[in-house]
């Protein structure tokens, strides 16, 4: 019996690292067209911000601006890049040239129908919720 009961915690701890680590995550809009679109379903890795990478797709927590309130939303964007690295062309002024210690740059693959760092600047590295690591479908 405590055999039995021992191994259920093992597994019951082994879902909850797992769980932790991993998250299923559905895209909803075009930001990221031709990558990936609407009804994709991505797997997301929790990982340090030290092991991102330039060309690396994120999903980060972020609140959108609609009037007269901001709403909490989940993006999906391309990591342009990360702490230390020169601020890329984004074709806004940027008072900065390298990104700070605390901010990322992320842009969706589809410009003309993406909100990223072109128009919010530098998204924060607590922003960043984890790595997409596959496509399941």
């Amino acid at each position: 019996m405590i055999a039995g009961l021992l191994g259920s915690c093992a597994v019951l701890g082994g879902l909850l690292v797992v769980r932790w680590r991993y998250t299923l995550v559905v895209v909803n809009g075009r930001s990221m067209a031709p990558t990936f679109g609407p009804g994709d379903r991505v797997l997301v890795r929790r990982v340090p911000w030290q092991q991102l990478r330039v060309g690396d797709v994120v999903v980060c927590h972020h609140t959108i601006p609609i009037a007269p309130a901001t709403i909490p939303a989940w993006v999906i964007k391309r990591v342009a890049a990360i702490p230390g690295d020169p601020v890329p062309p984004l074709g806004i002024p940027e008072p900065e040239r390298i990104v700070p210690p605390w901010g990322v740059v992320l842009l969706g693959d589809n410009p003309a129908g993406s909100a990223d760092s072109r128009e919010v600047g530098f998204f924060s590295l607590k922003q960043v919720r984890g790595k997409v690591i596959r496509r399941l479908g």
